[in-house]
């Protein structure tokens, strides 16, 4: 097809070989093992267990080499029609059933397993290490290109990421090791980049301590260390206090030591030992900000890199104090490709395209089938390979190359032979039509962009209708400017930056309570039409937005909020939102009715009757200071609390005074609810609601649990029973409130009443986290220990995560069904059945347990009886004929 030119017109060269048969070769021995399996169990499921097993095994390995050749032949091309066309004539070879056709389609991201991740159907082991890189949305796109990367990369081969800006090469690496926790080395490819800067060059050592060669580039890091700091942490410093201001100390005492050494004497020995204690000090301060988790992940990225030059520095350091040597010597400095080597961190080539051949041909050893370096520039003339294990096994390469860079050149055949390669359109690319009649544009709804930007506008109101117009507007540009309507300064491209920036800007001026179509004007204004070439240009782009939000399905749209991402959060976490907001309104109505009869008792006095003081305690120490904990009221009466004298009459009288004097401020302010003796009744009938509701909600969180967050959900009810508990004490009050006799009675009867419901609460909590001790319980951790241990010595990547997903979903749906996962992790070899056998029958007896006492019967504490031994009986003897 190349040879016809049928395909490749575009991009290239495309010269297919044995190489590329050793590329599906190393795929597949890198994935399929985990991926059939994945694929058994996932067709299983879908079709029910109807198929024979023969067919089924063929299906898959089908599947399993489609997926391969598209890897390998498809997407190399820089045109989607050239990969569509390839894959057609991968279908003519490798068919799939519909079912299996929508199987290769699906996937998601799990990261809920230890020490592997899932993407898609590829498992890969997960490191120790990585920096927090900002987390992509994990769209459906976004799942395809990452699984056809991770596929790639467990291949142990070097992956060549191809495509214009804006296509998410860099991120897609940064995401992949994010997900995988490896650290991640960036090296930027430039025309002036030469082999020393890639391997290593020998430097002159000035004493036995040290280099000035080091002490240059630990200056370096430290003036990068101090920008990075004022860039990213400035604005912390009134939320963080006295910690950032802290950190930023250590910087400046790191920084004057070594702005010092290099204007001063920094030929003298004495000085590096102190060098080496303040790149300590630097380093722990950048690992401190770089597990900060109220830094953007940008920002913590931007640390993790600085830490990683600040090791290998360290490093270099310590070997120059150890050789021993006097006077003016050479020391052979390893770059940060050799130091990834060595320590098993991962690569990025950023433009290796835009670098000079001779320095990319340099790495064509690294790159080949066996990997090896030779570092012929060392005097030692060191090899390193994974034969005699000194390239680490987690190393891998990637690189990426963009052909419309200026001053990029194409790479050799060599290359791009010895490279997986994998082309990426631009995210913007989905808006135009696969031909040139813009008649056909295809609809922005539909398009992967779409959901992406819906994420990144998410808990802003009309952000639907606001992403909407911001995609058809610059479809609209895209248009005009093929057909040259409008014109744009010189260097200015229309891409999938100008809709992020134009995002962030809109986000912007939202948070500065501006409407969101004077936002939206504001931010294209700033990222669009300031860019145009003249007038005319500007007047057009202004002409094409007014166009766009006055289109009939904008205006007449139903404006509602776009709820925020829950993608990355657990389902028990998804599940509490419920639980806490209704815990929310429970807090606040309970709130009101001590506030309720605080006011009625204290009516025409200036607080309640002496004797009521335990009651006013306990409400003013440990309930209002946790729901209003940044009013200034509140923090303006805890000091009162703090000299405090329970036998003195005047400073109970003062205490008393404050109490009050912060409630009347908090109902001035509509921040705390108080109702008339009058409408009592009405707090009454809502707390009863909410009770009810709540405690409906509390057996919906239990029905949802798993095998695997059942503890979670107990540590969430047992948050909400301690929270209540609080309240109880203080409805439990049975003192004298007050003088006036009436409203005593009907005080005592309302708080009687409001301790009767959330006694009925937390006697259901205490129930029912009674029933999840068992799950806790170290026999059973224990059992899961040893199984979890037979999967890892298998390397069963794939049979593990497949059993650890089963059990995430509810009990009362897997419990009766575990023996065919049982079977199928028998029948793939996976585990022992010494280590399976055990676990399975204590799985399943606390399963059926659940379910008695969950689903069949909900709100009853349940003995086993006669019946459910039976039940379990014929269970465990199922197990017994199966294994």
């Amino acid at each position: 097809m190349v040879k016809l030119g049928k395909v490749g017109r575009i991009g290239g060269p495309y010269e297919f070989n044995l190489r590329d048969l050793v590329k599906m070769k190393d795929v597949l021995s890198g994935n399929a093992k985990d991926q059939k399996f994945h694929y058994q169990q996932t067709f299983g499921a879908v079709d029910g267990m109807h198929t024979p097993k023969c067919e089924v095994n063929e299906a898959v390995n089908l599947l399993l080499l489609r997926k391969v050749a598209d890897l390998v032949y498809a997407r190399p091309f820089h045109s989607l029609m050239d990969q569509d066309q390839v894959r057609q004539e991968i279908e003519k070879v490798f068919p799939l059933s519909p079912a299996l056709a929508a199987l290769e389609a699906a996937g998601n991201i799990d990261e809920s397993l230890a020490g592997s991740v899932r993407i898609g159907s590829i498992y890969m082991k997960r490191g120790k290490a990585g920096g927090k890189a900002s987390p992509l949305e994990h769209t459906p796109s976004t799942v395809q290109q990452l699984q056809m990367l991770a596929a790639a990369a467990q291949s142990r081969r070097a992956v060549l990421l191809e495509g214009d800006t804006c296509s998410r090469k860099t991120a897609l690496v940064r995401e992949l090791a994010r997900l995988t926790k490896h650290d991640l080395v960036i090296i930027p490819m430039h025309e002036d980049i030469d082999t020393a800067d890639l391997i290593g060059q020998w430097l002159p050592v000035v004493s036995e301590d040290g280099s000035a060669s080091l002490r240059a580039k630990t200056c370096e890091l430290v003036r990068d260390a101090m920008s990075t700091f004022v860039l990213h942490c400035a604005a912390l410093e009134n939320d963080e206090g006295w910690a950032v201001m802290e950190a930023r100390q250590e910087i400046g005492i790191v920084y004057t030591h070594f702005n010092t050494a290099t204007s001063g004497n920094s030929e003298d020995p004495a000085v590096v030992p102190e060098d080496l204690r303040m790149l300590k000090m630097l380093k722990k301060v950048l690992e401190v900000m770089a597990e900060r988790s109220n830094l953007k992940n940008e920002s913590a990225f931007a640390f993790s890199q600085l830490r990683l030059r600040g090791e290998k520095l360290e490093e270099l350091l310590r070997c120059a104090m150890a050789k021993g040597t006097e006077g003016m010597a050479f020391t052979f400095v390893e770059s940060e490709l050799v130091w990834a080597v060595r320590h098993g961190a991962w690569v990025l080539l950023d433009g290796i395209n835009s670098a000079p051949s001779e320095v990319v041909e340099r790495l064509n050893s690294l790159l080949e089938e066996r990997p090896m370096l030779n570092l012929y520039e060392h005097s030692d003339g060191e090899v390193l390979s994974f034969q005699n294990k000194k390239i680490h096994p987690d190393f891998g390469i990637f690189a990426t190359s963009n052909i419309c860079r200026k001053q990029a050149s194409k790479l050799s055949a060599a290359v791009l032979n010895r490279m997986i390669r994998i082309w990426l359109p631009r995210m913007d690319a989905e808006l135009e039509p696969a031909s040139r009649d813009w008649t056909e544009a295809p609809d922005v709804r539909a398009t992967d962009l779409f959901q992406l930007l819906k994420y990144k506008m998410g808990g802003v109101l009309a952000g639907e209708e606001l992403v909407t117009v911001l995609l058809r507007f610059h479809q609209t540009l895209v248009q005009m400017q093929s057909v040259k309507r409008i014109d744009f300064v010189s260097g200015f491209s229309l891409s999938f930056r100008n809709i992020q920036q134009t995002i962030e800007s809109l986000r912007y001026r939202l948070q500065q309570e501006s409407s969101p179509v004077s936002a939206v004007v504001w931010a294209v204004q700033h990222n669009y039409a300031e860019a145009a070439h003249g007038a005319k240009d500007r007047d057009s782009i202004k002409a094409a937005l007014a166009a766009e939000l006055t289109r009939a399905d904008i205006l007449s749209a139903p404006f509602s909020r776009l709820p925020l991402s829950q993608q990355r959060e657990a389902t028990w976490e998804v599940d509490a939102v419920r639980l806490e907001l209704l815990m929310a309104s429970l807090e606040s109505t309970l709130c009101s009715l001590l506030a309720s009869v605080i006011h009625a008792a204290s009516h025409r006095q200036k607080h309640p009757h002496p004797a009521a003081f335990p009651f006013i305690r306990t409400i003013f120490q440990s309930i209002l200071p946790r729901l209003y904990a940044r009013e200034a009221c509140i923090i303006e009466m805890l000091p009162a609390w703090d000299g405090f004298d329970s036998s003195d009459v005047q400073s109970r009288e003062l205490v008393l005074l404050a109490c009050m004097r912060a409630m009347a401020q908090l109902m001035s302010s509509e921040k705390l609810r108080v109702v008339p003796v009058s409408k009592w009744e009405l707090i009454v009938a809502e707390l009863e609601r909410l009770c009810n509701d709540l405690v409906d909600t509390i057996f919906v969180f239990l029905e949802r649990a798993s095998y695997q967050d059942v503890h979670q959900r107990s540590v969430e009810l047992k948050n909400v029973q301690s929270v209540l508990a609080t309240f109880l004490a203080a409805l439990s009050f049975r003192g004298q409130l007050t003088t006036r006799r009436v409203i005593q009675n009907k005080a005592q009867k309302l708080l009687f009443e409001g301790k009767s419901f959330i006694s009925m609460i937390t006697s259901t909590v205490a129930a029912v986290t009674l029933w999840t001790a068992p799950f806790s319980d170290s026999t059973v951790i224990d059992l899961r220990a040893k199984f979890d241990a037979s999967l890892d010595e298998q390397k069963d990547r794939a049979a593990k995560c497949a059993f650890n997903m089963f059990l995430q979903r509810p009990i009362v749906d897997s419990w009766s069904s575990m023996n065919s996962m049982v079977r199928s992790v028998l029948v793939a070899g996976a585990g022992s059945m010494e280590s399976l056998m055990p676990l399975c029958v204590t799985l399943q007896w606390q399963g059926l347990q659940w379910q008695l006492r969950i689903k069949d019967s909900p709100r009853v504490l349940l003995v086993p009886t006669r019946c459910t031994s039976q039940l379990a009986v014929d269970h465990i003897m199922h197990l017994d004929e199966l294994f």
